[in-house]
C-alpha cells in the first residue's frame, strides 16, 4: 500500500464529523494522529511512488488537528516537523515543491508560536543543494527562502536567533509557556 492510500483508509474508518462527541471523538483524532505519525516514520510519504499531493494532504491534516484541539497541537505539530525533515532528507522529485508549499500555508499566518519557532529554525538550519550538485540525477535546488518577509512584522531580523530578535523570542516562548500551564 502507498501513502495516499494508508491515508484514504485512515480518514474514512476515522471520521471526526460535527456529531461525533466526547470520547467517540478523542479517540477518532488520536487515530488519525497515530495514522499519520506511522505514514511519516515509516517514509512511505517519501518513496518514489508518493506524491506532492499526498504530502500536501498530510501536512493539512496535521495543521487541521493541531488547530482542532489544542491539546493535540505539541503532536501535531511534532508531526510536521517529521514531515518537514523527512521530506528535506529525501530524494522526491516534488522537494521544492513541497517545502514551497509548506511555507505557504505555515508563515501566511503571521502569528507566532513556540512550533512555528521550531519549524523555522529546522527550515534555517537545513543548508540549500546547491544547482550544480545532483541529487540521484535530477537537478534539485532547495530555493533560497525570503526569511526577511516571512518573519516581519514580528521578527525583523535574519536569521531567526539573531541577537534583535531575542527579546521578542523570549516573550512569545514565555506566553506559550504560560498558556500550556
Amino acid at each position: 500500500m502507498c501513502a495516499s492510500q494508508v491515508l484514504s483508509l485512515l480518514l474514512r474508518s476515522a471520521p471526526v464529523g460535527l456529531t461525533t462527541k466526547g470520547p467517540e471523538a478523542r479517540d477518532a483524532l488520536f487515530a488519525q494522529l497515530f495514522g499519520i505519525n506511522a505514514i511519516i516514520q515509516s517514509k512511505c510519504l517519501f518513496a518514489a511512488n508518493s506524491s506532492l499531493d499526498t504530502f500536501q494532504k498530510v501536512i493539512g491534516q496535521l495543521v487541521h488537528l493541531g488547530t482542532t484541539k489544542g491539546w493535540m497541537r505539541e503532536s501535531a505539530w511534532w508531526a510536521i516537523l517529521g514531515a518537514t525533515e523527512g521530506v528535506l532528507n529525501s530524494n522526491v522529485s516534488w522537494k521544492n515543491k513541497a517545502v514551497d508549499g509548506l511555507v505557504k500555508q505555515i508563515y501566511d499566518e503571521k502569528s507566532w508560536s513556540q512550533e512555528k519557532v521550531a519549524l523555522t529554525l529546522l527550515l534555517e538550519r537545513q543548508k540549500p543543494v546547491s544547482p550544480s550538485r545532483s541529487c540521484q540525477g535530477s537537478e534539485l535546488t532547495i530555493q533560497e527562502l525570503n526569511w526577511k518577509s516571512l518573519f516581519q512584522p514580528t521578527f525583523k531580523h535574519t536569521p531567526l536567533l539573531n541577537s534583535q530578535n531575542l527579546h521578542i523570542l523570549a516573550r512569545l516562548l514565555k506566553v506559550s509557556r504560560d498558556t500550556h500551564q
